[in-house]
């Protein structure tokens, strides 16, 4: 079995990180049979978020999850800590829910809990 990999980019705010996600997301569903997309900060613009998920649903995009904004993710930065070690709360808890969902998908034999 060949090996998956998971490749997460990143960057600072305002480099565009989302609009090149979506054109990725969007070539990537031609050629693979799973490709996801989360919408964060969707609780300030919920009227976008809906815009953005639907259009992964129209293109076969499955939607991971909505990450909500929250200030503990600046302060997780700032402590140069990854939110979800660093607090307990609804953005740790969207995140966890998103990697349930890609990891099920990404292995849906194993047996991961």
């Amino acid at each position: 079995m060949a090996a998956k990999q998971l490749v997460i980019l990143s960057g600072k705010g305002g480099a565009g990180k989302t609009t090149v996600a979506a054109a990725l997301a969007h070539l990537a569903s031609g050629e693979l049979s799973l490709v996801l997309a989360d919408a964060d900060k969707a609780d300030l613009n919920p009227a976008r978020a809906d815009e953005i998920a639907a259009f992964c649903v129209a293109r076969g995009i499955g939607i991971a999850g909505r990450i909500p904004y929250g200030d503990l993710v600046t302060e997780a930065m700032v402590q140069g800590r990854p939110v979800t070690e660093y607090a307990d709360g609804p953005v740790t808890e969207a995140l966890q829910g998103v990697w349930m969902r890609v990891r099920e998908r990404l292995f849906p034999d194993s047996l991961v809990g």
